[in-house]
């Protein structure tokens, strides 16, 4: 973050404003939350995505200087307006009640939100069964074994011929019910624009993300694994021993493993041996819920995995790629 904020200051911008998808306090670990008192040179920071949080108020960035700071709530509850006036003073507030609307703008969004509602009717496939989850009206998605898991790490895995294929809890966010599969079902399970990535990893790597998927096991994480390909035990009595960067990306196991019996394919997991690990790209590329120990490992394929259209870019490479600049946001 310092090192974009301090390349447009270089570039010549007069103002630096921090778009985040973080609250202040709660939301998010104290260590990623309030990006601005951890950056220099910053002129505002306007986020979103908190629900709880709505206000506009001066607070301080790293060098002590005023910072205007609004956080918006979600789901349009406010819109956040910034005013640099002539003078150089940055005001705000937040705009609500908006619901008044355009006759002109509402005329182009009808017409291609039809378009888009076509597309997104159009069917995929037939489930014979609900694919849930939650079990008994319990979240069970973020801390074990469901069957649109299972499912979608399955369809993974054959349709890219990978040896694994991690799909985090979090990815998850409605069921696929009995009936018909469209592209608006699939939208709706998975409303993140993740492309779906496929890296050649060795087997302590593959062990090592294992485990961080399940250092918060037996209680609600949405970087809790859902897995084709392997099998393994989680021993709950057995603290868990990650350790992460001040970032929130892996760093190491400093203990005891409580992932045990890992077996990929039947086999067991070889520490030195290559595996072929596909999933998303919040995971495999971004490095979300810490991931980062895929970080330099060859990226064997890069396709859309969200695309309405049915395009379905790919891109093939051998190539080795350091993580993006993705979020370890918990999802």
């Amino acid at each position: 973050m310092q090192k974009t904020v301090d390349q447009a200051r270089a570039e010549g911008a007069e103002y630096v404003v921090l778009v985040a998808h973080l609250g202040t306090t709660g939301a998010v670990p104290s260590g990623r939350a309030a990006l601005w008192r951890r950056t220099r040179a910053a002129s505002t920071s306007l986020s979103t995505g908190i629900p709880t949080e709505q206000y506009t108020r001066i607070d301080k960035n790293k060098d002590g200087e005023d910072v205007l700071v609004e956080q918006t709530g979600t789901k349009l509850a406010t819109v956040g307006k910034i005013v640099i006036h002539d003078d150089g003073s940055v005001s705000g507030e937040l705009v609500k009640g908006l619901t008044a609307l355009d006759p002109t703008v509402k005329q182009v969004a009808d017409e291609e939100m039809a378009k888009a509602d076509e597309q997104l009717a159009r069917p995929v496939g037939t489930a014979t069964v609900d694919l849930v989850t939650d079990i008994d009206g319990v979240l069970c998605v973020r801390r074990g074994e469901t069957n649109i898991g299972d499912f979608v790490t399955g369809a993974l895995r054959a349709s890219t011929n990978a040896d694994v294929a991690i799909v985090n809890g979090g990815s998850f966010r409605t069921p696929i019910l009995t009936g018909t599969i469209t592209y608006n079902t699939i939208s709706s399970t998975f409303p993140f624009t993740n492309t779906l990535v496929k890296r050649s990893v060795m087997g302590q790597q593959l062990l090592d993300a294992l485990e961080l998927g399940a250092a918060k096991y037996p209680k609600d994480s949405g970087g809790f694994f859902h897995v084709s390909g392997v099998t393994y035990t989680i021993d709950a009595r057995v603290p868990s021993s990650v350790e992460l960067d001040a970032q929130g990306g892996f760093v190491r196991i400093a203990g005891e493993y409580r992932v045990r019996d890992v077996m990929v394919n039947g086999e067991t997991l070889n520490l030195t041996q290559d595996y072929t690990v596909v999933g998303t790209s919040y995971i495999m590329r971004n490095g979300g819920n810490g991931m980062a120990m895929f970080d330099g490992t060859p990226i064997l394929l890069d396709s859309a995995l969200s695309d309405v259209g049915g395009t379905g870019r790919q891109h093939r490479r051998g190539l080795r790629e350091p993580r993006g600049a993705g979020t370890h946001y918990d999802y």
